[in-house]
């Protein structure tokens, strides 16, 4: 950790970014406290790489890495840009960044996060910690069993496949959206099923119950649930703030960084209550319209927020063309 009379980090690693990235990177530098920023973010627009440089910019300029919330939903994503807050840091900070690297402990996939601390809390909101957690196919199994069980493998019209009921159900379950909804927007040639879909969910949710399992649409739910609890939220939020030492570093707000893809409301309430649980700055609810209203102008493309999520004064990374690529 930097001591906080410590000189000015150098900075040359951001001479890799273009001035957007830059921008996202260096937000909130200074004394005073930063709006939360939201940049949407195209593909092909240097995100993974922006949100690393973002973290070990904090980092070498004195954040404690204990008082980090990174959050991507890839494992991919999660650990390249673990791997490069790590490869900045020691640029800066030479060898002893690896200590400060290494407790970065609150980095990783909202699944991961969420299973880690649904297991740390499960005697407290009525889980078995024991649980087992699906993967997507793994889950498509399960839906298949249920299905034949129901005897809708045998219709004499055609029954929607078990990745296209999966797919179906994780869509209600994540957009907080009704399956009429959801099958008259995205699955159309499924509508004249919405009451065997309905049958199939709640048998596949039964299922799930009595064999202890939890797929990943669960951990965003019950997650998100949890934290909608203040007396939940508070001891998964406690980690992140205990005191700092005031010989190592100042009192500061945890700082929160999330990728967070579109479609998934849970998550997005996720990072909201998260930050409300850590204290963070709440923003008007005029400006949670303006930036939703600029992200659904966007085409509902991927960004990834800082704090509580939602400001009037957002990035856009959408242009690949301008982006310094890196070399691995």
């Amino acid at each position: 950790m930097l001591a906080i009379d410590s000189p000015a980090p150098a900075t040359a690693y951001l001479d890799l970014l273009n001035p957007a990235q830059r921008r996202a990177v260096t937000h909130g530098a200074g004394p005073a406290p930063a709006l939360p920023l939201l940049v949407i973010a195209g593909a092909g627009s240097g995100k993974t790489n922006t949100l690393a440089h973002r973290v070990a910019h904090l980092i070498v300029s004195g954040a404690d890495p204990r008082r980090i919330l990174l959050m991507t939903f890839s494992r991919r994503a999660a650990a390249e840009m673990t791997r490069r807050v790590g490869r900045i840091a020691r640029e800066v900070m030479g060898e002893g960044a690896a200590a400060v690297t290494d407790a970065l402990s609150w980095a990783g996939t909202f699944h991961g996060l969420g299973a880690r601390l649904l297991r740390d809390h499960a005697d407290q909101i009525g889980l078995d910690p024991a649980f087992t957690i699906h993967d997507r196919e793994d889950a498509a199994d399960l839906m298949n069993l249920v299905r034949h069980e129901l005897g809708f493998s045998k219709t004499q019209a055609r029954f929607p496949a078990k990745g296209t009921c999966l797919s179906i159900y994780s869509r209600c379950v994540n957009a907080q959206t009704p399956i009429e909804t959801v099958l008259t927007r995205s699955f159309p040639w499924c509508a004249a099923w919405g009451a065997e879909l309905r049958e199939l969910f709640a048998a596949y949710v039964e299922a799930k119950q009595q064999q202890n399992v939890l797929d990943y649409d669960d951990l965003l739910l019950y997650w998100a649930q949890t934290m909608a609890d203040p007396a939940l939220a508070a001891p998964q939020a406690a980690p992140m703030l205990r005191k700092a030492e005031p010989a190592i570093a100042p009192p500061e707000l945890p700082k929160v960084v999330v990728d967070l893809p579109a479609g998934s409301e849970y998550a997005a309430d996720i990072v909201a209550r998260a930050a409300d649980a850590l204290a963070l700055p709440r923003l008007a609810e005029r400006e949670r319209a303006e930036i939703l209203a600029a992200y659904e102008a966007n085409g509902n493309r991927p960004l990834w927020i800082e704090g509580r999520g939602w400001s009037a004064a957002g990035l856009r990374l959408t242009e690949p063309e301008r982006t310094t690529r890196e070399t691995p």
